[in-house]
This record gives C-alpha cells, sequence and structure tokens, in this order.
C-alpha cells in the first residue's frame, strides 16, 4: 500500500504542475480525482476518475476544449481511459452537486458524483474552488444547530444510500457483463454491512 500511495501521490503532482501551465490561475473551475487515486491507491493499471467542475453552465464548445485539454493531460500519465458510464471524464456545472439531494433527479451519476467528492477525492487544478465546493455540499447536508456531538442523519443516510447503491450496481455490472468482482467491491460489501448494522 505505501508503494500505491507513492504512486498515486506523484501521478497526481505531475498533473497539479502541468494544469496550472493549461489553466489561468484565475480559472472559475476545478479539476477532481476520486477512485483508486481520491484513495491514494493506484497503481500502473488503474485508471483515473476525473471530471472538471466549474462554476456555471458552459457552451458546448468551450466545453469540449476544457474536456480535450485534460483529457490531454491526464492521458500523458494514465493510459487507461475513465469508464464508459458517463460519470467521470466530463464537464459538470457546480449546482448539479448542490441540488436535488434525494429528490427524483437526484440520479446515480449526480449522487456518485456527490458522495465521492465527499468521501475519496482529490483536487488536480484550482484547491480554494474545490475546498468552497465541499464546504457548500457538507452545509446541504449538515444544518445550524446540529451539534458536534450529535449524529447527523442527513448525511449518514447518503453515505449509507451511496454504498447500497454501488452494491447492486457491481451486482448488475456483474450479471449483465460477466465481469469479476474485485477486493475493493469486497470492501464496499463489508462496509455495507457494517453500515446497515448502525441502522
Amino acid at each position: 500500500m505505501e508503494k500505491r500511495k507513492e504512486y498515486s501521490e506523484s501521478i497526481v503532482n505531475q498533473i497539479r504542475k502541468e494544469l496550472r501551465e493549461a489553466f489561468p490561475s484565475d480559472s472559475d473551475l476545478a479539476v477532481v480525482v476520486t477512485g483508486s487515486f481520491g484513495r491514494n491507491e493506484a497503481s500502473k493499471v488503474s485508471d483515473m476518475d476525473w471530471y472538471v467542475v466549474v462554476n456555471e453552465p458552459l457552451d458546448k464548445s468551450t466545453t469540449a476544449q476544457i474536456e480535450e485539454k485534460v483529457t490531454s493531460i491526464v492521458n500523458n500519465h494514465v493510459k487507461k481511459n475513465v469508464g464508459d458510464t458517463g460519470t467521470f471524464g466530463g464537464v459538470v456545472a457546480k449546482e448539479e452537486l448542490l441540488v436535488n439531494f434525494g429528490g427524483d433527479d437526484d440520479t446515480n451519476k449526480k449522487f456518485t458524483r456527490r458522495m465521492l467528492y465527499l468521501l475519496e477525492s482529490k483536487w488536480l487544478f484550482n484547491e480554494s474552488f474545490y475546498e468552497d465546493l465541499k464546504n457548500e455540499i457538507l452545509s446541504r447536508y449538515i444544518k445550524v444547530g446540529v451539534t458536534d456531538s450529535g449524529l447527523n442523519r442527513f448525511i449518514l443516510n447518503d453515505v449509507i444510500r451511496y454504498y447500497r447503491t454501488i452494491c447492486t450496481d457491481y451486482e448488475f455490472k456483474v450479471y449483465e457483463s460477466d465481469k469479476k468482482w474485485g477486493l475493493e467491491k469486497l470492501n464496499s460489501v463489508s462496509l455495507v454491512s457494517y453500515c446497515i448494522s448502525l441502522d
């Protein structure tokens, strides 16, 4: 695990440097990484689950330029492309991470991005934007008046819901595509079992 941590941090730091050179320092966007690189568990066969968060929705041309620039930099260091679900590798408006918590429009993609942002992400570009948005997301979950020692059931429920969701999603992928369950999936099952026992 120590070697994976060193590898993850090395790649992340290289990409951070190149993104700083590629985007103006006052850019109104952040580049976020989750998954194995977000957890410091990546290896040379890992993909990089990244996405860009922009302050306001952009036109298709600008969005495509940003995606192309980030993809090019990431692919210089990580050869395996992001998955084909559409959750990662694109541009997301900030508002998508701040609305519809648990509502009809809280899609699997939006929910996954939001929970991974809180649970296992790092910034690749624009740390201050990244940290401010994390605090905004948390402020939607943790209401004024909740004491430090109190249990915030809203966010706890979504953490449990997230791990239940990924277990169901993984089972679907295994059944539909005959994929094998990996160690990280088994770890998720163990965590779900523990969380359920707290309900």
